[in-house]
């Protein structure tokens, strides 16, 4: 009985529901919309005439949702028949993202992919490389993380890679201005090298309105061949009609450190080979062989500076070489205007130091952004950005000698790292061999106090940009950008260097320099159904760039 009685209940709670959806503003039915029940399982959607039927308790709560207009929740009570009226999202419907060639337009009006992330989403877990923070937040676009870490460059790829050889990356374009943004490096391949940045890693996130992603080749047609891989528009900050002088301040502070914890590597056996313990004559050959004896705390062995040591595990004895890494930005900026002209200025200040001792960074960015009403119709708009960036001591990449994270991995699991930076030169300042003569994995101590490797860029972007109505309807743009830099990369190896026994100096300079000039005519009329917007103009553009390198070996010490 009592079962029969909850059911009973149960039947009486249950509520069949039916109705219809439609427009508020016209009584139109809405075919698709979704209905839930709130915090539980089960829904429906209505149907081409906006008709629905679902089935609920009376207390339960109904959510009616259409792309395009407001979400409307319903309490369910003893009514049967719904009637709903969904009212429009006028804020969504009228959404505006820039496009191609700086057009803003109507996102209701494209027929293309657009994908657009603010700038308070990028400044808010900041990255030096602003492209890092599109990670996870536009759909499609993969970005991958140099090796080099913050100082180095980044790979994008949206929807994919069109091409097994060659470049996938897509055009970038800020404020309407074509940016050169490959990678700088010094032979970073194979073999080794040095990633010193691309383009985009210049840029100060403070100073960014928005970002957007033309994904389809319709959306990039009008950058040509170039964008072929897709665009990125990068839109930066402008002043404002406002009372008064707004400033505004930011800071932030980010720290890293090495987590992998190496949970692949046998920690049985210690340094030697054939299972035996390192005598004193093979010690220096067998820091980066794991196949001695079994480890026993209570043993002393030889290293390869004579010392002896206690053949057990070492605890993190190759993380323990990596420091925390931290960021440090500081943005100011002042924003004013009125009616006629509006500006706005900023100055930001960024300090780097790499999870790897000695390697650092410094950047400062200075932006200058204004508009200017010259009487009714013409309006002129320009902006100079003026980045100066300077890194010490980047890490070595690949199978290059000097990558010291290459000659860590191969440490025996009782060898302590530690132990290198006591014998890593003699009392004359040359250098000691500590892995059997291989020449191939320097010291790590010595890469980090005796090596050195200094580079520096000064980048320009700018515009001057001048738009002339004449009528309501028609409209002229004339604009002039470019994107200029000087970079400069030394380094210096000291003698009894490995490889480089005599010692060696490197230097390379880069001068690059593209310059577009655009003209474009505006058509845009409203009707009283329709709308019309045509488009025509054309585009100029110079490219030049130089590189002067130079290197030699053989150090004379007067």
């Amino acid at each position: 009985m009592l079962v029969l009685v909850f059911l009973a209940g149960q039947l009486q709670a249950q509520v069949n529901i039916s109705g219809q959806v439609v427009d508020d503003s016209d009584g139109s039915p809405l075919p698709g919309v979704t209905i839930l029940i709130k915090g539980k399982n089960g829904g429906n959607i209505t149907d081409i005439d906006g008709k629905f039927k679902i089935n609920a308790e009376a207390g339960d709560v109904l959510t009616f949702s259409f792309i395009g207009y407001l979400s409307q929740d319903v309490a369910v009570g003893s009514q049967s028949e719904l009637t709903i009226s969904l009212v429009q999202d006028t804020q969504q419907l009228d959404e505006v993202v820039v496009t191609a060639l700086g057009i803003e337009r109507e996102t209701k009006s494209l027929g293309y992919a657009v994908s657009e992330v603010k700038g308070d989403n990028l400044s808010t877990a900041k990255e030096i490389n602003v492209v890092y923070s599109l990670s996870g937040k536009v759909a499609g676009v993969d970005v991958n993380l140099s090796a080099a870490g913050p100082s180095g460059s980044s790979t994008v790829t949206i929807r994919g890679k069109s091409q097994l050889d060659g470049s996938n990356e897509p055009l970038y374009v800020i404020d309407g201005v074509p940016m050169d943004n490959r990678a700088q490096s010094d032979g970073a391949g194979m073999w080794g090298g040095y990633d010193l940045g691309d383009g985009i890693s210049s840029l100060n996130s403070d100073d960014i309105e928005s970002v957007s992603v033309l994904k389809g080749p319709s959306a990039a047609a009008l950058y040509g061949s170039r964008a072929s891989n897709g665009v990125i528009l990068i839109t930066t900050k402008k002043g404002s009609s406002r009372n008064g002088l707004g400033v505004e301040f930011t800071s932030n502070a980010t720290f890293e450190n090495v987590l992998s914890r190496f949970d692949d590597y046998q920690t049985v056996y210690g340094q030697g080979r054939d299972g035996q313990i390192p005598t004193e004559e093979d010690a220096g050959n067998t820091t980066q062989s794991a196949w001695g004896a079994k480890l026993d705390p209570d043993l002393t062995i030889p290293i390869y500076n004579g010392q002896m040591k206690p053949y057990g595990v070492v605890d993190n004895n190759i993380l323990s070489f990596f420091q925390t890494g931290s960021t440090f930005t500081n943005t100011i900026a002042l924003t004013g205007g009125n009616e006629t002209a509006t500006l706005r200025a900023s100055v930001s200040d960024m300090r780097n130091k790499d999870i790897v001792p000695g390697a650092e960074m410094m950047r400062n960015t200075f932006l200058l952004n204004g508009s200017l009403k010259l009487g009714k119709n013409l309006t002129v708009n320009s902006k100079v950005n003026y980045i100066r960036e300077s890194a010490n001591n980047r890490p070595a990449l690949s199978d290059n000698p000097n990558n010291v994270g290459l000659a860590l991995l191969g440490l025996a699991p009782s060898f302590d790292q530690k132990w290198l930076s006591d014998s890593y030169k003699d009392e004359e300042g040359n250098y000691i061999d500590w892995n059997g003569g291989n020449i191939y994995r320097i010291n790590p101590y010595w890469s980090m106090n005796e090596m050195q490797n200094k580079s520096s860029r000064d980048r320009v972007i700018g515009y001057l940009q001048l738009d002339y109505r004449f009528t309501d309807w028609l409209s002229l743009n004339l604009r002039g950008g470019t994107d200029f830099y000087q970079s400069r990369f030394t380094n210096f190896y000291p003698i009894s260097t490995p490889v480089w026994d005599t010692g060696a100096l490197e230097e390379i300079s880069r001068t690059n320099r593209e310059d577009n000039y655009q003209a474009m005519f505006e058509i845009s009329k409203d009707f009283n159904q329709f709308s019309f917007s045509s488009y025509l103009g054309g585009n100029i553009m110079t490219f030049n760039a130089e590189t002067f390198s130079a290197a030699g070996n053989g150090i004379i010490l007067e």
